[in-house]
């Protein structure tokens, strides 16, 4: 549990490791070329409102990367000629290779001549976003809804961008009306969840993960999503997170995201050695994995490997130049070194990119303070302890809360606790074998 800080500690460093989820990403949605849904009067009719909807500003979520492709309508309409057909099977294609500038094209040319194709629309609109342009994204999927409104995908395509946008309300609100169409739709699920995070609605995103593990207990993306939002909960769900992170590498070894999980379960427990063989496990499984390499540089760093940490943590600023904590991580190096003005300088970028950055303030005060900046280091110190008071009553809200049946029978399981060693680790190398030393490209 948080705990808030008090004046007389603001002086210790707080660590800046964090979780920010990669691996979230479920594939976008897109119907077969033989779908043809009704017109725009009869979806009028239908009762689904033409209004446009209208997105608040906010920052982009980054915990969700992709959207969903549908299967064929079981009464489509075989009315398109035959070249139009073949254009529309080169977008699909040419959308699957990544060539998502050559599949706008060729679906555009399909769409002049057929503007009410609800999975012409679909693909588009699955194409936008894989391009960035959420707000295209969302005009064909609202089109294609127009359309046919019992389209799910559509929904929940639609959901992805606005969840991108920021606009998270209307975001959960669509997954709904997907999972309302679709019942067992596991990607509205699992991206329902991360809006649900964005949200600070941790136990209805955890609830939604076991929903999706319901219609599918395969889904090894969202065992290591539970696993992720039961470590955030401290000691209490330490040994249900074990669980999650070893049943998805149990379903696949190769799953570098459940490595860096345990990696990171280990290193909370103080395991440093073996945290470290996870995390290299990680990394090798995925080079350019940021959170791992983000994992191994804090337990480098513990293990006083401090050239090791540092150039983790340069590769971090590398693969995530927006990511706050990758600078705040950095950060911390160039001040243990005594190189206070660097390190301030970052830390000011770390909060630029985050303003609600707790441990960077606190950071940033102590820099400040060595630095002889007294007035700056009490105003940080101040934003410290007001973010992690918030966070603190958070938290008591989130345990005062009944357990869902379901997350009960998880801690049940797992042991009700989890506070010792986390054991049954697959194909670790030995204790002292360190892999691979990371080094600065």
């Amino acid at each position: 549990m948080l705990c808030v800080a008090q004046p007389a500690a603001a002086q210790a460093m707080f660590p800046l490791l964090g979780f920010v989820n990669d691996e979230q990403a479920t594939g976008p949605s897109v119907v077969h070329s033989s779908y043809q849904g009704a017109n725009n009067a009869a979806a009028a009719s239908a009762g689904h409102s033409q209004q446009r909807i209208q997105l608040e500003p906010s920052q982009l979520y980054a915990g969700l990367q992709a959207v969903s492709l549908a299967p064929a309508s079981q009464g489509a309409d075989r009315s398109a000629g035959p070249n139009l057909e073949l254009l529309l099977k080169e977008a699909t294609e040419a959308y699957r290779a990544g060539d998502y500038s050559r599949a706008l094209a060729l679906c555009q040319a399909v769409s002049a001549a057929l503007p009410n194709r609800a999975d012409v629309l679909l693909l588009m609109g699955a194409i936008c976003y894989q391009l960035k342009d959420f707000q295209q994204c969302i005009v064909y999927n609202d089109r294609c809804i127009l359309i046919d409104p019992n389209l799910a995908e559509a929904h929940a395509n639609l959901a992805n961008a606005l969840q991108q946008l920021g606009n998270i309300d209307m975001a959960i609100v669509y997954y709904q009306s997907a999972l309302r169409l679709k019942p067992f739709f596991t990607d509205a699920y699992n991206n329902m969840a991360s809006a649900l995070v964005a949200k600070g609605l941790i136990p209805e995103a955890m609830d939604c993960y076991m929903q999706a593990l319901r219609v599918n207990p395969r889904l090894v993306d969202v065992h290591n999503n539970l696993g992720d939002l039961w470590r955030a909960q401290g000691v209490l769900g330490r040994a249900a997170a074990q669980q999650c992170y070893l049943e998805a590498l149990r379903l696949d070894m190769l799953y570098a995201p459940a490595w860096r999980g345990l990696g990171d379960l280990l290193r909370e427990n103080a395991e440093l050695v073996q945290a470290l063989s996870c995390y290299q496990e990680a990394v090798r499984l995925r080079p350019c994995y940021a959170d791992a390499f983000t994992g191994m540089g804090v337990v480098l760093k513990e293990l006083k490997r401090r050239p090791e940490a540092e150039a983790c943590f340069e590769a971090v600023v590398r693969l995530r130049p927006s990511c706050a904590l990758a600078h705040g991580n950095l950060a911390g190096m160039m001040y243990e070194q005594g190189k206070l003005d660097a390190a301030i300088s970052m830390y000011h970028k770390a909060l630029t990119i985050e303003p609600n950055f707790p441990e960077a303030y606190n950071n940033l005060g102590n820099a400040l303070r060595e630095a002889g900046r007294y007035d700056e280091a009490i105003a940080c110190y101040s934003a410290c302890i007001q973010l992690q008071y918030s966070k603190a009553v958070q938290q008591a809200q989130l345990q005062q809360l009944p357990l869902q049946p379901d997350m009960a029978a998880v801690l049940a399981a797992a042991g009700a606790g989890g506070a010792g060693s986390v054991q049954g680790l697959p194909g670790l190398p030995a204790p002292g074998s360190n892999g691979a030393i990371v080094t600065a490209a």
